[in-house]
């Protein structure tokens, strides 16, 4: 079944890098680099999903998704307490962006993953590297 998922992340790989080729806004490719890191993710490859996820932030400081996966990456890597600032760095850009009112961010809203982050925070979890 990996073998399968891997495959299958190769060839969507092939045609996101070649439809980057053909992308012009910085948004486009950046959003081509968080496509292409989910599926470095999928295959096992955190470095080098982290380094496009980097450099989509760098070229678009306000996107979402970059922040996003940077959150879902530190999950998995155990290290919650980064997780979540990347979680929240991503909800900024995204209410700086969509001109979201501050009360569809209020605390009856959170996502569930954020309020586990938070708990596990106030529990004395800390942030570990493994």
């Amino acid at each position: 079944m990996r073998l399968i998922l891997m495959l299958v992340g190769v060839a969507l790989m092939m045609v996101v890098t070649l439809a980057a080729g053909r992308l012009g806004s910085a948004t486009e490719q950046a959003m081509s680099e968080v496509l292409r890191a989910e599926l470095l993710m999928i295959a096992g490859e955190d470095d080098k999903a982290e380094r496009l996820l980097r450099r989509a932030i760098r070229r678009q400081p306000l996107l979402g998704a970059a922040h996003h996966m940077i959150g879902r990456l530190r999950l998995k890597q155990g290290r919650p307490l980064e997780a979540r600032r990347a979680f929240i760095d991503a909800r900024r850009v995204v209410a700086e962006t969509a001109s979201v009112s501050s009360a569809s961010l209020d605390g009856r809203r959170r996502p569930a993953s954020v309020i586990a982050l938070d708990e596990a925070a106030t529990t004395g979890a800390g942030s570990r590297r493994g």
